[in-house]
């Protein structure tokens, strides 16, 4: 299976009309990536609160980001995702991931978010896997 990107990615495409629409700042030297995001009412779980799994979504979003931006199509195989705190709607929040280490075959990758106050919400790890030629 060759992956493939185009601009209906949930959490990055611009062009989807019900998708997140990050836009992250990749630095390739430090094999990086951040993004800000600012919860809509439309993301929450309890009443004013951000729903877990767009919590997830954005850490994922920013450790698979950071991989196809530097050339490495991967899909994401494992998964870990820590709540520190609530995410109220409406407060902007920025995630930011990393390469741990390249295996390969697989790409080990942290992330974490961050509230307007630079308080830990969520931190992330994920093993992906790697499926077709890097660029």
């Amino acid at each position: 299976m060759e992956l493939q990107g185009d601009d209906y990615c949930f959490g990055c495409g611009a062009a989807n009309p019900v998708g997140l629409r990050l836009e992250f700042d990749v630095d390739e030297g430090r094999r990086s990536a951040e993004a800000t995001f600012r919860p809509r009412l439309e993301h929450q779980g309890y009443t004013g609160v951000t729903h877990g799994g767009i919590i997830a979504t954005l850490l994922d979003e920013a450790m698979l980001k950071l991989c196809w931006e530097l050339g490495i199509p991967a899909v994401t195989a494992r998964l870990e995702v820590e709540i520190k705190r609530p995410a109220p709607v409406g407060q902007e929040l920025r995630v930011r991931g990393w390469i741990v280490k390249d295996r390969g075959r697989a790409v080990e990758a942290e992330a974490e978010i961050t509230n307007s106050r630079g308080e830990l919400v969520a931190a992330g790890r994920s093993t992906a896997v790697v499926r077709g030629p890097r660029r």
